[in-house]
């Protein structure tokens, strides 16, 4: 059975760049939201495996849908996808619960990663970040990072 994937981004190209990205993986995306209260509905109506929430978004921002995620749908897991690299956003982040940390310019070479490891059960940091500042919420949990220097930018090509 595939991966069940909610989408939240203010920037509804960037979605659909998303979407595209992975559906052709073979992961089912069962909504999109421009918002994270939008996101939070959405997971409540679908229960999605995983979110993947942009951090600035407008109502609600992804940061706050992660940290109210698991009171609508307990078993969906988080993933922030920003452009935001600073240490207080990655400390903020794992303090709320999020299971994954993605930076928007890596989303081609990290995503896919970062999915695949939270649904595991793991935990993912892409690789520029500190993983100091990244220590997810439950015990025992070692963020994983992606191997630097992967094949082209699947989602550049898409966007493109």
């Amino acid at each position: 059975m595939p991966l069940t994937i909610v989408l939240a981004d203010d920037h509804a190209g960037f979605r659909g760049v998303l979407k595209t990205l992975l559906e052709a993986r073979g992961m089912t995306v069962v909504g999109e939201a421009g918002d994270g209260a939008e996101a939070l509905q959405l997971a409540a109506n679908h229960r999605p495996d995983i979110a993947v929430l942009d951090l600035s978004m407008p109502v609600l921002s992804g940061l706050d849908a992660g940290l109210k995620m698991r009171s609508v749908s307990p078993s969906t897991r988080a993933i922030l996808l920003t452009m935001h690299s600073e240490d207080e956003y990655v400390r903020q982040a794992a303090a709320a619960g999020i299971e994954g940390y993605v930076l928007k310019s890596r989303a081609a070479y990290d995503l896919m990663d970062a999915i695949r490891q939270v649904a595991r059960g793991g935990s993912y940091l892409s690789p520029s970040l500190s993983s100091a500042a990244f220590q997810p919420s439950a015990p025992g949990r070692q963020p994983s990072r992606s191997a630097p220097g992967r094949s082209a930018s699947l989602l550049a090509r898409l966007a493109g």
